[in-house]
């Protein structure tokens, strides 16, 4: 987790190099982060802002219990079943 920032010189190290400096544990590469370090001078400040919001595009359309049971009825029929799920009094009560 480093700062972007942060990062003065990024090096790869592979074969021979990697492996004379660090051995073993370079055998499959290495990579050597260099970080910028604090120098004697003037004070420097930097700041870096950043803005965003979110807003939701658009809402789905739900349905209501009744065209809910209605379609379901319908998937039934098309899924060749001639008895429906929901009879016409409890749609019927549902549309009320």
């Amino acid at each position: 987790m480093l700062d972007p920032h942060e990062i003065e010189s990024i090096t790869i190290l592979k074969d021979a190099a990697a492996t004379a400096i660090y051995g073993q544990r370079g055998a499959n590469g290495v990579i050597l982060v260099r970080t910028k370090r604090g120098r004697n001078g003037e004070l420097k400040i930097s700041v870096d802002a950043q803005y965003g919001f979110q807003q939701l595009l658009g809402l789905p359309r739900f349905l209501n219990s009744y065209y809910y049971g209605w379609l379901y009825n319908e998937a039934s029929y098309n899924d060749g079943n001639s008895v429906p799920y929901y009879d016409l009094a409890t749609l019927q009560k549902y549309k009320e």
